[in-house]
């Protein structure tokens, strides 16, 4: 309780002044992030499901595909000489929000029957930040910070 004389703000008033100010300030910076983390939620995203593509190839003892676009990608399954989609939930074709592939597109990541692949090279851009992913020959997949 104030006296008469007695101006300001207290000490404990200052602080809770500064805790709101802080805190404003983090959510504003995590609200304009430079998409780093969203590219690589993508690019792990798609990672998954090209691994998911690769065991579907082992274990249907078929040829998969991811074909990849400027607006999303896909999965595709050779049966009877054509390529034919694949919609299971682990490898369901999804669009792009706000990641861009850069690069020749469409691209298509093949894996065969063993689980094999053509050496693929993918760049997912947001803004600033990129996410790079890396399809190796054995069929392992990989993300670069």
């Amino acid at each position: 309780m104030r006296t008469r004389g007695e101006e300001g703000f207290s000490l404990v008033e200052i602080m809770v002044v500064l805790v709101i100010i802080g805190l404003a300030a983090g959510v504003a910076a995590l609200g304009f992030g430079d998409g780093t983390g969203e590219v690589r939620r993508e690019a792990e995203r798609l990672g998954a499901r090209m691994l998911a593509a690769r065991d579907h190839a082992l274990f249907a003892q078929a040829e998969t595909a991811a074909v990849i676009e400027a607006g999303g990608y896909r999965f595709e399954e050779r049966r009877g000489g054509e390529w034919q989609p694949l919609t299971t939930r682990a490898i369901r074709p999804h669009s792009w929000d706000e990641v861009r592939p850069r690069g020749t597109l469409p691209m298509r990541v093949r894996f065969d029957a063993v689980g094999l692949a053509e050496p693929a090279r993918l760049l997912l851009a947001h803004g600033d930040a990129e996410a790079e992913l890396n399809v190796g020959a054995d069929g392992e997949v990989s993300i670069a910070p």
